[in-house]
């Protein structure tokens, strides 16, 4: 065995666009007329005998046997009609090609739907599928409509067992259009709406797939009105681990602080610096009049300017200065930062102004009755006037007066956008102010006890926009938001509030983690005897994993093909499962991350092994690591990010 394992991977970008498939509404329109639907499991092969399998009666002593093209086809046919949503057994009786199949075969629907999940077993019994392409579009009679989870089998529901053969050079392709969003199951939930993988779209809990081995498979997508993505490549949603691993440019750890007794130096000093400073293109209103330092009754900050009769149209976040030593407008928590004064500190986190802000009138009181802060800011009952916002407006804040709001990122688990405390004291209830009918009045939900925290849900937010760095504008929309909104306001009484820490952490990204799609992988053609011998021969299977996993998710607009091939750089002509090369192309690519994930596998002699990378023909970098995240983009911007093992 070679001492190094050298993984190469080479990313291609280019303008090339992929010439569309072939029309699936011919096919379908076809199949409709080919088709005896009074007889479950039969097709024509004769002018008398009926026979949509090979043979079989779909029984565990008796699998419905798939020995041509049209009987693969007529599996996923049949199944998305709703035929097998009871245990149905099916199996492979030898190698099936698709290169030379009539036309109306070239182009079949994912085997499984949400609606008509796979529940059945599939037993490949080591045999090949090759020169296929699986098109999520498909023609119910009448219109042309979209499926959401789209791969070799679409979606494998609980009980479904998928296991035991081999897909060479498949095309998968996504083009994806938007249909009744409320039709759209919970992984989706209108936010991204098509789950792709080259194996399957949507593996969920209590499925099995495994010994499931791709050879030269591509995934194409054309220039979508809604997103979709894929969590491993191979696998493009697994209930196991709720989707959260890989595939989601937003799933990244961030975390935010608003901290009173913090804050409250740290902006007395930027007033007595910016103090005489316009705000936000005022002709008279100045950093001073709109925090306003007061030291009667007690000291006090006040956002809004409440004693000197401004109206409450400021918010902290959203505050912008010009001075003559700066040039230019610009935020004034930004200046801030830049003058080494921003708010809370490196272990309990830093205050964000694009995750959290705070909408006049808010009054900062000292020595307030609360244990361990010696300020807090202050937030009362306005929340009966408050309205839920209205999709297709841009998102006016100040709106919500004496409230605090936080702009939280999407991430794949609704439920779980991350975890939030407060430390407070009150004579009222904090509730969340949450969105109902565009123009009504908001409902409540209480807030969690103080110091107690709790996760952050869908459930509870205002409302969702997307946001543009540019302008710093958000928009309200009903779907893939890039920000949930939630406000925090007062039902009745007075909250004084001494701290507010959020943080959201993602799943993992290790070992276990990346070997949760079981035996399921990326072969190279020449693997295929070795694996097949030792398969039929009952032999301990020396396959060496390579778990390269890739995730994407593309949004509204933007297009994406990928192949991903495995060939083998040793130079004696032997298959050395520590020496290989990856090629990942992408072409057509609009916009976009992808993320790959390289798992290390040592061999007899090294801890580690060589993860070497090339983008194109540009040398990257050698790394010895457990773990190398690479994230490219359309732009040619590469980052490889070595991870270790805790």
């Amino acid at each position: 065995m070679k001492k190094f394992n050298s993984i190469i991977l080479a990313f291609l970008l280019t303008a090339i666009f992929v010439a569309a498939t072939i029309a699936v509404s011919y096919s379908w329109t076809n199949q409709r007329f080919l088709y005896n639907q009074s007889v479950v499991g039969k097709t024509k092969v004769s002018a008398i005998i009926w026979r949509y399998f090979n043979d079989g009666s779909g029984t565990s002593e008796d699998p419905y046997q798939i020995s041509e093209p049209q009987h693969f086809f007529n599996l996923a046919y049949l199944q998305d009609l709703g035929y097998f949503d009871t245990q149905t057994f099916f199996e492979l009786k030898n190698d099936i090609d698709f290169v030379n199949a009539p036309a109306q075969y070239s182009s079949m629907p994912p085997i499984g739907t949400d609606d008509h999940p796979f529940v059945s077993v599939f037993d490949g019994n080591f045999y090949t599928i090759s020169n296929y392409h699986v098109n999520g579009t498909w023609f119910d009679g009448t219109t042309v409509q979209k499926l959401q989870d789209i791969g070799t089998f679409g979606y494998i529901g609980n009980g479904g067992i998928v296991s035991n053969f081999f897909l060479k050079n498949m095309t998968i392709t996504s083009d994806g259009v938007v249909n009744d969003l409320t039709g759209y199951h919970p992984h989706n939930d209108g936010i991204t709406n098509f789950a792709i993988g080259y194996a399957v779209g949507h593996l969920a809990d209590g499925s099995s797939i495994e010994n499931v081995f791709v050879v030269n498979p591509t995934i194409s997508s054309a220039a979508v009105t809604i997103s979709s993505r894929t969590q491993y490549g191979l696998i493009g949603f697994s209930d196991l681990d709720e989707g959260t691993l890989a595939g989601s440019p937003e799933d990244v750890a961030y975390n935010f602080n608003l901290n009173a007794d913090s804050m409250y130096p740290a902006v007395q000093s930027a007033v007595s610096t910016y103090g005489t400073e316009l705000v936000n293109n005022s002709a008279i209103d100045t950093i001073a009049d709109v925090l306003e330092l007061s030291t009667s009754p007690s000291k006090r900050l006040v956002i809004g300017g409440e004693t000197q009769g401004f109206d409450v149209n400021y918010t902290f976040s959203t505050l912008q200065i010009y001075s003559d030593t700066i040039s230019d407008w610009v935020y004034f928590y930004d200046q801030m930062v830049t003058d080494s004064n921003p708010i809370g500190d490196e272990v309990n986190g830093y205050y964000s102004r694009k995750n959290i802000d705070l909408i006049g009138d808010i009054t900062f009181v000292s020595n307030a009755a609360l244990s361990g802060y010696t300020y807090t800011f202050a937030i009362s009952d306005q929340s009966a006037s408050y309205v839920t916002p209205t999709v297709g407006n841009i998102f006016d804040r100040t709106i919500y007066p004496e409230s605090v709001m936080l702009y939280v990122k999407a991430t794949n688990d609704l439920n779980n956008l991350g975890s939030i405390s407060a430390v407070y004291s009150s004579t009222g209830d904090m509730t969340y102010n949450v969105g109902t009918t565009s123009g009504s009045a908001t409902s409540a939900t209480n807030f969690s006890d103080s110091g107690v925290e709790s996760v952050m849900s869908i459930n509870d937010a205002l409302c969702m926009v997307t946001y543009n760095a540019t302008t710093d504008v958000m928009t309200i929309v009903d779907s893939e938001p890039d920000f949930y909104v939630f406000n925090l306001g007062v039902t009745n009484g007075i909250v004084k509030i001494g701290e507010i820490s959020f943080n959201y952490t993602p799943q993992a990204v290790d070992k276990a983690a990346l070997s949760t799609i079981g035996l399921v992988d990326y072969i190279d053609e020449d693997e295929m005897t070795a694996l097949k011998t030792e398969w039929i021969t009952y032999q301990t299977i020396t396959h060496y994993f390579t778990y390269l996993n890739f995730g994407f998710e593309i949004d509204t607009g933007q297009a994406i093909d990928i192949n991903t091939d495995k060939t083998y750089t040793s130079t004696d002509d032997a298959i050395d499962p520590n020496e290989f090369t990856f090629t990942f192309d992408q072409i057509n690519t609009n916009s976009g991350i992808i993320t790959v994930y390289i798992l290390n596998l040592p061999n007899d002699s090294d801890t580690y092994n060589n993860i070497v990378i090339y983008y194109g023909t540009t040398y990257i970098g050698t790394y010895n690591t457990d773990i190398a995240e690479v994230t490219f983009d359309a732009s040619n911007a590469i980052t490889v990010t070595p991870k270790s093992l805790e």
